[in-house]
């Protein structure tokens, strides 16, 4: 089980710590925002964490399902899956890899 839970109503659910935990605790600034922040914390002190890693994907995933405008809005910024190259004007060139010599012009002289 994860820690914490994402819960837009502001409360972080999850297994209470010490004694007496009820599993649920109001979070002054809003569920999300605090579990973000602990989650990208500890991801920063421990990059290479799996668990810590799973658990900031899991906040994500759970605001992106919650928040169909959220998911709109990051749709849009970010660029569309796959490689795009264009070329264009004379002599222009659009490759995705290149392992040799690409010459545009004409009498180029090419050394290997």
């Amino acid at each position: 089980m994860l820690p914490h839970a994402y819960n837009p109503s502001g409360v972080i659910e999850g297994r209470g710590r010490g004694e007496g935990g009820t599993g649920a605790e109001e979070a002054p600034e809003g569920g999300w925002r605090r579990a973000f922040r602990t989650a990208i914390r500890n991801l920063a002190d421990a990059p290479d964490d799996a668990d810590f890693q799973a658990l900031l994907r899991a906040h994500i995933k759970r605001a992106l399902l919650d928040d169909p405008a959220l998911t709109a809005d990051l749709a849009r910024l970010l660029p569309a899956a796959g490689v795009a190259v264009t070329a264009s004007g004379d002599g222009a060139v659009a490759v995705q890899n290149n392992s040799g010599v690409i010459s545009t012009g004409s009498g180029a002289t090419v050394q290997r």
